[in-house]
Order: structure tokens, then sequence, then C-alpha cells
């Protein structure tokens, strides 16, 4: 497949998809579980084709064929994963497959969760277009982000012992997830809600006085071998303007809705997050930091949709999210297809090379 025609078909399938949830949520405000339990079933299986058969699409893909017998060095999480695989088949296919299974049923979860009250479209929309195509390069980073949005689902509705475990087993899978305990852990024991914001913040300045003064300590802890790169002092000398344009939009829509950020606790808190991720991202100059940041700035997926249905008049909601979409496809289009991020172009599918 030509990379044109990967990109019609990466936008047609995630439109369909991003409908036909959708109609989950009509089903759901209308109370007909078995409708919506069909049409998750559906999402699930089609997503789980396209990421599951791909055949040497994403960055890391060729890796993970290349050590499908060779997997020692890996997370205990990973080793387990691995092995299992093996056990089902030697073709190395296998463990592309698990990984997309586990990561599309633990994000389809997390969003089924987060979006109750306001509704799963534009959370699996933002998804789509902006993390699914990470996934497919940061394999195992992509399973323990996807465990790590299932926590903050459980976290949202004060459910701590999920949310531990949960954050454990992202642990297991990728040991970068260490980066997110100090947050969680402020969320979950603050006794004042308003301000956890302000409590996020201090702990993302101390996160990066560690990185700047502690990374000669830290790269040499053993639990760290397969990470030395991340620990790279911040330089402002490789700031990545594409990403700040990539993000621009983005950035627009936080400042027009900054009252209504700043009247609810947890957007507040949810941009406290998001603009971790974009400091991480686009002030270290380290490849392997901005990869710490989607742990971050993934929580946009949530953000965005939820300040849009602050939105009181009805027509102007509507307007707002196309143009929301809008600019999902854009970044989409910029950032994976034109600066050729995470290389999922040309898309490839083992039943059809």
């Amino acid at each position: 497949m030509s990379n044109t025609a990967s990109l019609f078909f990466y936008i047609i399938l995630f439109t369909s998809l991003v409908g036909l949830m959708g109609l989950y949520d009509y089903n759901y405000n209308k109370k007909h579980k078995k409708i919506c339990n069909i049409i998750f079933l559906i999402v699930f299986i089609v997503l789980t084709f396209v990421s599951g058969f791909r055949y040497y699409v994403g960055t890391d893909y060729s890796n993970y064929i290349k050590y499908y017998h060779s997997y020692s060095f890996l997370e205990i999480g990973d080793r387990v994963l691995f092995q299992i695989a093996n056990m089902i088949s030697a073709e190395p296919q296998t463990i592309i497959f698990i990984y997309s299974f586990l990561t599309n049923l633990l994000v389809m979860l997390a969003i089924k969760k987060l979006g109750k009250k306001n509704g799963t479209m534009l959370i699996f929309a933002s998804y789509l277009f902006i993390y699914l195509p990470f996934s497919y390069n940061i394999i195992r980073q992509g399973l323990s982000m996807a465990l790590a949005l299932y926590a903050l689902a459980f976290l949202q509705n004060n459910q701590k012992k999920q949310t531990i475990l949960l954050l454990f087993l992202s642990f297991l899978i990728h040991n970068s997830t260490i980066v997110l305990f100090p947050y969680f852990l402020v969320a979950m024991f603050s006794k004042k809600t308003e301000k956890i914001s302000k409590k996020l913040i201090l702990v993302t300045f101390a996160t990066l006085i560690i990185l700047f003064l502690g990374s000669p300590i830290l790269s040499k802890l053993s639990i760290f071998n397969n990470y030395k790169g991340y620990f790279l002092k911040i330089s402002f000398s490789n700031i990545d303007y594409n990403f700040i344009l990539a993000y621009f939009p983005f950035l627009v829509l936080l400042f027009l809705f900054k009252k209504s950020i700043c009247e609810n606790t947890l957007l507040k808190n949810y941009c406290s997050i998001f603009f971790t991720g974009f400091l991480f991202e686009f002030l270290l100059s380290s490849s392997d930091i901005s990869r710490i940041a989607l742990y971050f700035s993934l929580i946009q997926i949530v953000l965005f949709p939820l300040l849009l249905n602050k939105i009181k008049d009805k027509y102007s909601r509507k307007i707002i999210k196309i143009i929301y979409y809008i600019c999902l496809i854009l970044y989409f289009i910029y950032v994976f297809y034109i600066y050729g991020r995470t290389e999922i172009f040309p898309y490839n599918n083992i039943y059809f090379i």
C-alpha cells in the first residue's frame, strides 16, 4: 500500500470507528446495553486486526521480530508475554498481536470507564489520531501507557486498590512508569482536591531537578540499565519547534477556555499533567525523554473532550467539536505522515501486503 493510500486508509478507518463509538454513546444513553456491547466488540476486533496483523509498520516492529526468541534483557512482565507467545507459536508476529490485543483492550476499557458521563466518541478519536500511532512504535511502552490510562480511570472513581495494582503491572512492563508514581500518589492521598494541581506542578519541577542533577546516579542503578539514554541533561538548544506547531491548535483551545479550566478542579489537574508532558517533550534534549513525556501528554485524550463538553450552547458545542476533530486529522497528517514520526507509513498487513 502506498503512503497516500495508507493515509486515506487510516483516516477512513479511524473516522468509521469513531462513528461507531458515537453510536455506542447514543445507545448507552438509551440504556441499550446489548447493542453497546456489540458495538464495543466490533470496534475492538477491527482495531486489533489492523494493529495485531500489521506488517513492518512502526519503528520498533523489526526489533520485536528480531528478539522474539532472545528476550532475557526485558522487564519481567515482557518476558512473561514473550514466553506465552513462544508457547503459542514460533511465528514472531504472535508477540505483535498479543501486545496489540492487550493494549487495545485496556485502552478501550479505560475509555469506556472515563466516558461514562461525557461520552466516549471524542476520547476515542483523540486516542486514534494522536496516540495509537505511538503504540505501533514504542510497543512495550504503549501497553504500559494503556495500563496507566486504565489506572487513571479507576483513580477518577477513587478506586485506589485497582489503581495501585494497574500501576504496578505497568511498571512490570516498562520500568519508566515509575515517573508516574509521585503524581498518582499526590492525587490519591491529597485531602484537599483543590490543591492537587499545585502539588502536581511542584512534583514536575522536582522531577526536572532530579533529571538535571541526579542523572549520573540514576543511570548507574541496575533497574534502569535499559534506560540510560533517558538520563540526559536539560538543554534548550534542541527544542523541536515542529511539535510546538503541531500542538498549537490545542494550546489555543486551552487559552480560549482558560476560565472554564480555572473553575473546574478536575480540568486544572488534567492541565497540570498535560503541561508536564509538554515541558518534558520540548525542553529536554533527548528523544528518550520525549517518550517519557507521552505518559503525561496522554491525558489530553481525556482533557479536551471533557473541556468541550463544558460548552453550554448545544450548537456552539457541536461546531467546536467538529473543528476539534479536524484538528486531530491535521495533527495526524502533519506529525505522522509529513514529519514521519513512528514510521507508520506505508501501512501493510500480513493478509494484504
